[in-house]
């Protein structure tokens, strides 16, 4: 399986590289519930919880996360590469080239986003993911 394809999203100067798992093996569009679009700068040490704790919180529900990084210069990118290979189903990850600001991280979330319904939530855990559940009624 090729974890990385590239494709260049190119709104405005805006250029995200996704991060996702081979398409035919991702889940149809149909099938999935939930989008969590978390966009982030420098979070490397945060991701692999917060991947945890969405994931305990809409399982066994049919869900994608996708994670925006806009522009880190820590080692953010590597550990969504590494989320994503431990779930290609369910973890997408997408790269800015540089540092756009939180909404333009956020339009290219929404803009890869597949669910019926699409939650946003900080990398930094500041927000509980256990909130998304009231946010949805589940």
């Amino acid at each position: 399986m090729s974890l990385e394809r590239k494709a260049n999203f190119a709104e405005g100067n805006r250029i995200a590289t996704r991060l996702d798992g081979d398409d035919e093996s991702l889940l149809n569009t149909e099938d999935i519930e939930i989008s969590v679009v978390s966009p982030l700068f420098n979070e490397s040490q945060s991701l692999a919880e917060l991947v945890q704790r969405i994931t305990q919180v809409l399982s066994p529900r049919k869900f994608e996360i996708i994670l925006v990084d806009d522009g880190s210069d820590d080692d953010s990118w590597a550990a969504i590469r590494t989320l994503v290979a431990d779930d290609p189903l369910r973890i997408n990850g997408l790269k800015h080239r540089r540092n756009f600001g939180k909404a333009e991280a956020l339009a290219t979330g929404f803009g890869a986003a597949r669910g019926r319904y699409v939650v946003t939530i900080d990398a930094d855990l500041q927000d509980d993911p256990a909130e998304i559940r009231s946010l949805i009624h589940i």
